[in-house]
């Protein structure tokens, strides 16, 4: 079976439906018919067993789009344990303090917050506040979904419906309290994951629709300048998004993400004998862009002017640079040669050429 970690990357740069997030909930938490193969909590816990380290990270896709629980390196079957292991923004409060916990409990709050990060695609207990964020679920809820829910609409423009079922869901799953947490049987039973069903089918065709339009690569970021031309391997989403743009991604969070893109396009333009300008000149005075000058002033924008060695100016290039996603567009220059569709297209190929597409991995 052909499995692969393209979920997390999915949903953290498309928003899944709640048809389908609540499917994915059901998936790795038990049992459904007609699906061979797939390993859940369920399946784990019923053989007396606790994972200790539940996470969207450890959660895989196979080529039918269903998913199925990996990682087993911290699994074992005492129903105690001291040892404090697994993933910080998702560790019960209780696991890390030295003292003997439940451990099948401890994977019930592990599993509550993969539950909000796999519906939103945000973990709100990833920042440096986790414990303040974690009271306010605990001792004001209205507050906790009402904050989540404009951290939502203001980081990723999502405006979202959280059911009431989810909330109490998730309210029991994060209990402080570990004893009073459900049982996995019981979250399987809860009214939200019981609202309605959506069929495998249906599943694999939206999948299909939107996973495969995007693709992860591996690309050698080798340092234009720097100690003995050192590569840097980093893996990214790219994305075509238009004969002229390419948008890149950022899905693990490298801290030199923005200088890597930027050197990376640098670096194929050195190699096609051309000179790269960066400009700080409006886009009006110098290309012909679709962005309005007023625009220009509330985005972070890297201008670069493209001239071959005769000193021509063949075409420009924008990189807009936000956080975790680096936009290029390939712009014409005023007063450059009408011809250049060639030049552009070597670009195109260029960046194309330079990735590697991740294969899937036999697990």
């Amino acid at each position: 079976m052909k499995l692969n970690r393209q979920f997390r990357r999915f949903y953290l740069q498309q928003q899944l439906p709640s048809r389908f997030s609540r499917l994915y909930i059901h998936q790795i938490t038990g049992h459904r018919q007609n699906i061979e193969n797939i390993v859940a909590i369920q399946t784990v816990h019923g053989l007396q067993y606790a994972h200790k380290d539940i996470k969207p990270d450890n959660v895989l896709l196979d080529e039918n789009f269903n998913l199925k629980l990996g990682d087993f390196g911290l699994t074992d079957n005492k129903a105690e344990a001291n040892d404090g292991v697994g993933t910080v923004s998702y560790m019960a409060p209780e696991v890390g303090t030295g003292k003997f916990y439940l451990t099948q409990k401890a994977d019930i709050f592990s599993l509550g917050s993969s539950f909000i990060e796999i519906k939103t695609g945000v973990n709100p207990f990833s920042n440096n506040d986790r414990e303040q964020v974690y009271q306010d679920l605990l001792q004001q809820p209205e507050k906790f979904w009402t904050n989540f829910e404009q951290h939502l609409k203001k980081e990723k423009n999502l405006t979202l419906h959280i059911e009431k079922e989810f909330k109490i869901l998730i309210q029991n799953m994060l209990n402080d309290v570990p004893e009073k947490r459900p049982s996995i049987d019981q979250v399987l039973s809860s009214s939200y994951l019981n609202l309605y069903q959506t069929t495998e089918d249906q599943i694999i065709t939206y999948m299909q629709q939107h996973l495969q339009l995007k693709a992860l690569y591996e690309i050698d970021l080798t340092k234009v300048q720097g100690a003995n031309g050192q590569a840097i391997s980093e893996t990214m989403e790219i994305e075509q998004v238009g004969l002229n743009e390419f948008r890149f991604r950022n899905i693990n969070k490298a801290k030199n993400f923005q200088k890597n893109v930027t050197n990376f396009f640098k670096k194929i333009m050195i190699e096609s004998e051309n000179i790269v300008f960066e400009t700080n000149e409006t886009l009006d005075d110098v290309m012909k862009s679709n962005i309005d000058i007023k625009e220009q002033q509330g985005r972070q924008l890297s201008k670069f002017l493209i001239r071959d060695l005769d000193k021509t100016c063949q075409f420009g290039v924008i990189l807009e640079l936000m956080v975790d996603v680096v936009n290029l567009y390939i712009i014409d220059v005023k007063g450059a040669r009408k011809n250049l569709n060639i030049s552009k297209k070597y670009l195109r190929d260029s960046l194309r050429k330079k990735m590697k597409k991740v294969e899937t991995q036999d697990i």
